[in-house]
């Protein structure tokens, strides 16, 4: 695989931070394993760990690094940090968001700092703020879950919690 290539529908189109084919294999064998199209990677010079620049991502076990942007249709989150981008589908297991978009999919844990949550299921975390369009909130993982900034929710029969005010 050439540093940079121009056809369309390719795993990886584009190298930087001098990370290349063999660091993948040897730093981050799990990529490996999912699938993705279009995906611009780098390396963090600092810590080691990989950076999705942008792409799409359609399933697969994140483990660890920064995305900064482009569109997740599936697959696990274990770990890192969500700078910016369209999450569709998936479960989070930790790691922090920065700042996106959540259309659905299953928040297990973490620090949610920034973003749009358009619908999906929040298990336990820390809400820091953003904006919360609808979801639900398992009854009994309500205890384990932090809110701040006033986020003001109404809960209906079904558990499901939609935003109110603004």
């Amino acid at each position: 695989m050439s540093k940079k290539t121009k056809e369309k529908g390719e795993r990886i189109i584009e190298f930087r931070d001098h990370l290349d084919n063999d660091e993948i294999l040897i730093q981050f064998p799990w990529l490996l394993e999912c699938k993705f199209r279009d995906a611009v990677l780098g390396q963090n010079e600092e810590t080691g760990k990989l950076i999705w620049y942008k792409g799409e991502w359609f399933e697969g076990t994140w483990e660890d690094g920064t995305w900064l942007s482009g569109t997740w249709h599936d697959g696990v989150w274990k770990s890192g940090f969500w700078q910016y981008g369209k999450w569709c589908n998936g479960d989070w297991r930790d790691g922090r968001w920065l700042s996106g978009t959540w259309h659905k999919g299953t928040w297990h844990s973490g620090l949610w700092q920034n973003g749009i949550w358009m619908d999906g299921t929040w298990k336990t975390g820390e809400w820091r703020n953003g904006t919360w369009k609808k979801g639900n909130q398992p009854r009994e993982n309500r205890d384990r879950c932090e809110f701040y900034y006033g986020m003001k929710i109404k809960e209906n029969m079904n558990r499901h919690f939609e935003e109110i005010g603004g």
